[in-house]
């Protein structure tokens, strides 16, 4: 572990041969106003080091405390306490951001337009923690985790979901287990097109991708001066692209994906492009995508970016629509970005349908696994705050509903278990126009 980068992980003792790994949500902290901001765990000290609750050693040596709200840290699968949480005997072991970089980020910057500096470390961060595991990793010594797991799983929210996938191959060699499941719950999100569709990129692409192409498109605007709001908007968001720029193709996390690695250097790589690619190469491990038909926040940040541009989804069915575009390619069998890609067997949905154009009174969600609610969420959407697991059990059976928590409970020791679940009519295109009220087969349902 580098003494000399800040790292920041939290560690909740449990059974040393069934780990819970995770990549911390949150973290955008795009100024200097929202890195502030203790709630996003943006306080970085040199060498902080997490055993039990939230403190860390500031500059000093001296224990520090940040003013956070526990339940962040312990709630949902992480709450060692709550009886019917699956994952309540593992250890668990959380890897904190605030950088903005989707726990990928190796590079320094400033705050645009303010001459504050920052510094995207999450790429730090994350190997620190599987230096610490590895370092723990000792058959003959009680204590520490044995060379081979009983059950491992790695899980990530909304941002650190997003940085899942291109970690999950790292962690499932390194840390060989029984069984292995690899959760992505809110991660997998569409994003605009800033140059046209079909040109390839999306913001995401670019923002992964090599400095070089960034440069190239946006060096093509002379955003001192733009001449019309197409020129403004375009300058907007290539000051966000440039700010996120992670440069994965040299990362080391695509080293034995020849065929990633070239999407990566056109500027053309997604997420669901290395889901695919890494669950075909580890076809023991369970892969399972969670996710909301249509995401309010999910909405809210791609309209964030995309209006700059003018591609806005202005209604939940046309969310739902990219939604689908984007997760089918994780499975598709006329897939064809990299060519003779199988369609990965091991990829499970659980897809809550949440379309507040269709149920405006419905209780509205972003990511499901971290947070108090995790019991009460069914495939129709997430019950009220009355509502108990026994309960929402039954409304569940009633409604012809799955529950994620009983989805959760074989994943990894009896994933071979776990189906599709979605609610609705299993057909192509939606029962009543403009609904998203269907499930469709190109997600095997």
């Amino acid at each position: 572990i580098d003494p000399t980068e800040p790292f920041f992980f939290q560690i909740v003792r449990g059974d040393e041969d069934r780990v819970l790994l995770s990549l911390k949500d949150g973290g955008v902290c795009i100024d200097p106003l929202s890195r502030s901001s203790p709630n996003t765990f943006c306080d970085f000290v040199p060498a902080p080091l997490l055993t039990m609750g939230i403190t860390i050693l500031d500059g000093d040596g001296q224990p520090s405390f940040l003013d956070v709200d526990p339940t962040d840290l312990t709630s949902g699968i992480y709450n060692p306490s709550d009886r019917l949480n699956p994952y309540k005997h593992y250890t668990t072991i959380q890897s904190m951001y605030c950088t903005g970089d989707f726990h990928l980020g190796d590079n320094d910057g400033e705050f645009e337009g303010t001459g504050v500096p920052r510094r995207q470390f999450g790429r730090n961060n994350v190997l620190s923690t599987l230096e610490w595991m590895e370092l723990n990793t000792d058959d003959s010594s009680p204590g520490h985790f044995p060379s081979e797991l009983t059950a491992l799983v790695f899980a990530g929210t909304s941002g650190g979901a997003a940085g899942v996938p291109y970690w999950a191959d790292v962690v499932l060699r390194r840390f060989p287990a029984e069984a292995s499941a690899v959760l992505i719950d809110s991660g997998l999100t569409p994003t605009p097109f800033p140059f046209g569709q079909e040109a390839g990129f999306t913001f995401a692409s670019l923002a992964l991708g090599p400095p070089g192409i960034v440069n190239a498109f946006c060096g093509a605007v002379d955003c001192a001066n733009p001449t019309t709001p197409e020129e403004a908007g375009l300058c907007q968001l290539c000051t966000i692209i440039t700010w996120t720029n992670l440069n994965i193709c040299d990362s080391g996390l695509l080293n034995g994906y020849p065929e990633l690695m070239s999407l990566c250097m056109a500027s053309q790589l997604e997420g669901y492009d290395v889901i695919r690619a890494v669950a075909n190469r580890h076809p023991d491990a369970f892969f399972g995508i969670i996710g909301s038909k249509t995401d309010i926040q999910a909405r809210s940040g791609h309209n964030s970016f995309g209006a700059a541009i003018g591609q806005t989804l202005d209604s939940g069915f046309e969310y739902y629509q990219r939604f689908i575009q984007d997760y089918s390619q994780v499975i598709s069998p006329t897939y064809g970005r990299v060519p003779g890609s199988p369609s990965p067997s091991n990829v499970r949905f659980f897809i809550v349908d949440e379309d507040t154009d269709i149920y405006p009174d419905k209780v509205f969600s972003h990511s499901y696994l971290d947070v108090d609610y995790f019991k009460r969420t069914l495939t129709g959407g997430v019950l009220g705050s009355g509502a108990s697991y026994y309960f929402g059990s039954i409304i569940g059976r009633i409604r012809q509903q799955a529950a994620l928590l009983g989805w959760t409970y074989r994943v990894p020791l009896f994933a071979s278990w776990v189906d599709n679940e979605c609610v609705g009519p299993r057909v192509e295109d939606p029962v009543v126009p403009e609904s998203t009220f269907f499930c469709p087969p190109s997600l095997g349902f």
